[in-house]
């Protein structure tokens, strides 16, 4: 146990660690200072309980926020004199957990990502929801200690959302319960504040897919885009597959003897090992971006900063809708998803069994979880080669005949005989 003078000067030399720790006054026994991985420092006080023995400890304060040593060793001083005098202080509120002390949310949060979030989603996913807690969260929620946080609190989060942002508050909704579940397994929490609250209503379903016509514009905008995002754009259009995904995708998942691209399950929304074939166009556009014959064995496809992969999508997205209005200004408002609910649509106007476009998509269906998913092992490789080199075949055409509409619609007519 870590024993020192507590002195604005030990204080401010004590640093961070993977866990919270303690150090513990040397001068006054039962006075300490708590450090949370965050940086964060408290004053505690601990003493035992005059009814039943049981260590108790509670908070002072945070350092400089107000507390300064000298002022919290005076406050912690007072306190043991109660206790010595017989003074039930948990009577007053304090809290009781002999463990630990309860964590300002700030300090929690870095905890559950590390702990929960670490064990149980995708690094993609992690980073989502440390950059909702970030944002969202943190400015309410940060410096509210998780046992003193109210319904009246997440209400609050979910309020300042903005409407176009509609899936939104269900996800942080979702993401702060799971978090409060996750303490009260813990034995942090005795109850969440969130217990009986009724779950944001569901945003609407997208169900726009874009026309053949729409599609082929598309690809045509996206050769004015620049080799690498028309490289990601075309990829989306060939595969079917997540923007993050094609976005982050490397070298060494791609054989191009085989024609196979292997996503790794840290990649993965589902966290599954995902194999998609290549069709020839998707080839093609590999090639196109390598820059040469073979395809190389390591780092990033897409990207324009060596060691990292491409961003800026929103920008992007902006650009290509000026490319695409300059070739059709007729089509519809879409999203970069869209592209992925286009392919699988066109998979079931090919003809294509559902099984085989989930496979594609890497969906885990009701015929492919709980026991199915143990006893059912077959991949549907040929049969998603089969399909997306259909796909490919009916973009060709439909590039084709797109291309010969626009020459014929060009030519001069001809004079008619005088």
């Amino acid at each position: 146990m870590k024993r020192k003078k507590l002195t604005a000067k030990t204080v401010g030399a004590a640093r961070s660690a993977d866990k919270p720790y303690f150090i513990w006054d040397s001068d006054l026994k039962g006075f300490g200072l708590k450090v949370f991985p965050s940086g964060t420092k408290t004053f505690v006080v601990q003493y035992r309980a005059m009814s039943d023995g049981k260590t108790i400890r509670r908070s002072i304060g945070k350092f400089e926020s107000p507390w300064s040593p000298k002022s919290a060793r005076d406050e912690a001083a007072r306190l043991l004199h109660l206790v010595g005098l017989g003074h039930d202080l948990s009577a007053r509120g304090h809290h009781k957990n002999s463990d630990d002390l309860p964590e300002l949310f700030v300090d929690f949060s870095v905890r559950f990502l590390k702990l929960y979030a670490a064990r149980n989603w995708s690094p993609r996913t992690i980073e989502t929801h440390r950059s909702n807690i970030e944002r969202w969260l943190n400015p309410i929620l940060g410096k509210t200690r998780i046992d003193r946080i109210e319904r009246s609190h997440v209400t609050k989060v979910l309020d300042q959302i903005e409407p176009d942002k509609p899936a939104l508050p269900r996800n942080l909704f979702v993401l702060t319960r799971t978090m409060f579940n996750w303490a009260i397994d813990r034995g942090d929490l005795e109850k969440s504040p969130m217990a009986g609250m009724k779950r944001p209503a569901a945003p609407p379903e997208r169900h726009h897919i874009l026309s053949d016509e729409e599609v082929i514009v598309v690809a045509l905008a996206a050769l004015k885009m620049g080799k690498i995002w028309e490289g990601l754009i075309h990829m989306l259009l060939w595969t079917g597959q997540r923007l993050r995904e094609v976005a982050e995708a490397d070298w060494s998942e791609f054989d191009q003897v085989k024609q196979l691209w292997t996503i790794p399950a840290e990649r993965t929304k589902n966290r599954r090992e995902h194999v998609v074939p290549l069709n020839n166009a998707a080839c093609s556009t590999l090639s196109e971006v390598a820059g040469t014959g073979a395809w190389s064995t390591s780092g990033f496809v897409f990207s324009h900063k060596a060691g990292k992969p491409v961003s800026g999508f929103s920008r992007m997205k902006r650009k290509l809708d000026l490319e695409v209005a300059s070739i059709d200004e007729n089509v519809r408002p879409w999203r970069l998803h869209d592209l992925r609910r286009t392919v699988a649509t066109n998979m079931q106007r090919l003809g294509v069994r559902f099984e085989v476009t989930e496979a594609i998509l890497n969906h885990v269906s009701l015929t492919q979880s709980g026991v199915a998913s143990v006893y059912q092992r077959h991949d549907w490789g040929e049969e998603k080669r089969e399909a997306l080199d259909a796909w490919g075949v009916k973009m060709k055409e439909s590039l084709d005949r797109w291309v010969a509409d626009q020459l014929h619609e060009r030519l001069p007519e001809k004079v008619s005989p005088q």
